[in-house]
This record gives structure tokens, C-alpha cells and sequence, in this order.
């Protein structure tokens, strides 16, 4: 697990949540790794927010049947996941 830009304790919540955006039965997770995103990274509007808006870390999922790159927002409430990013 890598944190990259956020504190140790933000970043096990937002692992917790990019983990869940995979699904129940998801193949099992071999590493996670918390990213800024690039300027040009927008996430859609997701859980009340309104228009596209950059998202707040990027998180990339990596199982045993390849990687994921999940979009993640900050609110009051802590992270939560904005969208899957191809």
C-alpha cells in the first residue's frame, strides 16, 4: 500500500473505499497505490456533487487480474469513490 499524497490514517479509509468500488467476489488485491491526479483528470459529478470537478486522489487498484484506477473525492463524510478511470 503506498499513500502517496494524504496522511497514513485518511489513506487506509480511502484504500477501504476504492477496494469496494471492485465488487463483491473481485479478485483478491495484491497492492493499492494513492496517487495525485494529473491536471487534466476530471472525475463526473458522483454522491451529490455537481459537475466534473478534479478529483481528489486517484487510487490504483492492482489484483490478480490486472489494475484498476479509481477516482476518489474528499468530503466531510471522508473519502469517496467518484468514478473508474480508464
Amino acid at each position: 500500500m503506498s499513500c502517496g499524497p494524504i496522511a497514513q490514517a485518511s489513506c487506509e479509509q480511502a484504500v477501504q473505499v476504492a477496494e469496494g468500488t471492485l465488487g463483491a467476489g473481485h479478485p483478491p488485491v495484491l497492492s493499492v497505490e494513492i496517487e495525485a491526479p494529473s491536471a487534466q483528470m476530471t472525475c463526473p459529478p458522483s454522491g451529490g456533487l455537481p459537475g466534473s470537478h478534479v478529483c481528489g486522489v486517484i487510487a490504483i487498484v492492482t489484483t490478480t487480474a490486472g489494475a484498476t484506477t479509481v477516482g476518489l473525492v474528499e468530503s466531510a463524510g471522508g473519502w469517496m469513490w467518484s468514478s473508474l478511470i480508464r
